[in-house]
């Protein structure tokens, strides 16, 4: 599988401007605290592209995989 390294708060926060998705439970540990979280959530699609460049190492390997995804807006 491929090491995709670590996301970084830095990350988080450039993953915010650049999405448009500036909900601060994607960035602050304390906001996050307030609405009951255990630390901060990695927005949707930036999850997705983490779980993406994985698969695609492990693809690159020989093996096989499917990635089905559902989104929604709220």
């Amino acid at each position: 599988m491929s090491d995709v390294g670590t996301l970084t708060r830095a990350d988080l926060v450039a993953y915010a401007a650049a999405s448009g998705d500036h909900n601060p439970i994607h960035w602050s540990d304390r906001i996050a605290s307030e609405v009951g979280l255990p630390g901060v959530l990695v927005a949707g699609n930036a999850a997705l592209a983490v779980a993406g460049v994985v698969l695609g190492g492990y693809l690159a390997a020989g093996g096989q995989a499917a990635l089905l995804v559902r989104s929604e807006e709220y």
